[in-house]
């Protein structure tokens, strides 16, 4: 995730409702490019500032032996404030699967 004030993070979920936690943190300020890369049970969290150099900042393993659900997700962490996000240059890229 990218916010104003704290810069940019990887946080996830090791359990279905379970809590988040933040793996990994580093400065910055929106907009930022973010990337996600996954190798088998671990994922590494990039950030860029033109969306071509890409600097890596934390990864963090997770067990997907079980389904789980990926996505992108927006929260002001207070259920009396409405919040906004926009998510745009979204690509999900499998090796070996062309969506053509």
């Amino acid at each position: 995730m990218v916010t104003p004030g704290k810069g940019v993070s990887l946080q996830y979920r090791a359990q279905t409702s379970g809590q988040s936690a933040v793996a990994a943190s580093a400065p910055g300020v929106a907009p930022r490019w973010l990337k996600l890369q996954r190798s088998g049970n671990t994922f590494t969290a990039s950030y860029s500032i033109d969306g071509v150099a890409f600097v890596p900042f934390g990864t963090v393993a997770v067990d997907l032996s079980i389904p789980c659900a990926i996505g992108l997700a927006h929260t002001t962490h207070n259920n009396s404030v409405a919040g906004a996000a926009r998510f745009d240059n979204v690509q999900l890229i499998r090796p070996g699967f062309d969506p053509q």
